[in-house]
């Protein structure tokens, strides 16, 4: 079912056909001259690391005093601590007395 195409040369099909017609490349446009670059400027310097690292030393030890006087003002309870075995009673309804009695003494 197949068959030679009637041509002299077996080839002719895929042959290099000739350029009908010339493209031309568009044309580059000019490279505008490049600007120098700018002269950089004098960085200002910052704190000298000796300051900087002073700071940050300060800053840390006012952090741990202020950790340190949360904590001291936190377990120290004024003193009034609730001494439990004044609660601990052998009689429910005694033990119930005493509860409310903790009570009322803590919230005056």
């Amino acid at each position: 079912a197949t068959r030679i195409l009637g041509d002299d040369t077996p080839t002719a099909p895929t042959r290099h056909l000739p350029r009908t017609r010339t493209q031309r490349r568009p044309q580059r446009r000019p490279v505008p001259p490049r600007q120098p670059a700018p002269v950089p400027q004098k960085r200002r310097r910052r704190a000298s690391s000796v300051a900087r690292n002073a700071l940050i030393v300060i800053s840390i030890l006012l952090l741990a005093a202020v950790v340190a006087a949360i904590v001291a003002l936190a377990s120290s309870g004024g003193g009034n601590k609730i001494d439990l075995n004044q609660v601990v009673k052998q009689n429910v309804n005694e033990q119930l007395d005493a509860l409310k009695q903790v009570v009322d003494d803590n919230t005056k």
